[in-house]
């Protein structure tokens, strides 16, 4: 489904809404720049923050069966967009390095959540026990999904953002001169 609709997302999007490698580097080396690698820290842990929300999204969808599913839709619908904006095919390459923790990590967020679903079922059918261990089960797994999108934030950073200025690089359409990003778009 995430492959899906990130595929029909990129492309609808069309050619009109291409970002430059400089509207993508540029804010970031601006940042950079100004405040140091608190900047950096910062934007690690606004990634963590914003994953974390999806998480929690994921986790209490998953009590249902709709709401993962356009949960799942959604972002990928986001990430074809984001694909689309910077134009060139070879950009989903460097989503494989975090999106190998992130989208397990939101799997598993549903996977806990489908979990209270299961609890609130028994809970139904009389089991009064049954939803107090699923809850707390699903809170305790959910440090996994912590831990993992923390991860992720790290390498989306350094990792996956390094690896596709290094291709900009190596293509042409970005150079650093002096510290500063200078891309042709």
């Amino acid at each position: 489904m995430f492959m899906v609709s990130t595929a029909v997302s990129w492309a609808l999007s069309g050619e009109e809404s291409h970002l430059s490698p400089e509207d993508m580097f540029g804010p970031v080396s601006s940042i950079a720049e100004a405040k140091g690698v608190w900047a950096i820290v910062g934007l690690v842990i606004g990634i963590w923050i914003n994953n974390l929300g999806v998480a929690a999204l994921a986790m209490i969808g998953g009590l249902g069966v709709v709401v993962p599913i356009i949960l799942i839709a959604v972002n990928g619908g986001f990430t074809g967009a984001a694909l689309a904006a910077m134009g060139d095919p070879m950009a989903v390459i460097f989503l494989i390095p975090h999106g190998v923790l992130e989208i397990p990590a939101i799997a598993l967020a549903m996977a806990y959540g489908m979990r209270v679903g299961e609890g609130v079922i028994k809970w139904l059918r009389g089991n009064r026990e049954a939803l107090r261990v699923e809850v707390l089960n699903s809170l305790l797994g959910f440090r996994k999904v912590l831990i993992l999108l923390a991860i992720a934030a790290v390498i989306e950073v350094f990792i996956s953002s390094t690896l596709y200025f290094a291709y900009q690089t190596f293509t042409g359409k970005c150079s650093i001169i002096n510290g500063t990003v200078s891309c042709g778009g």
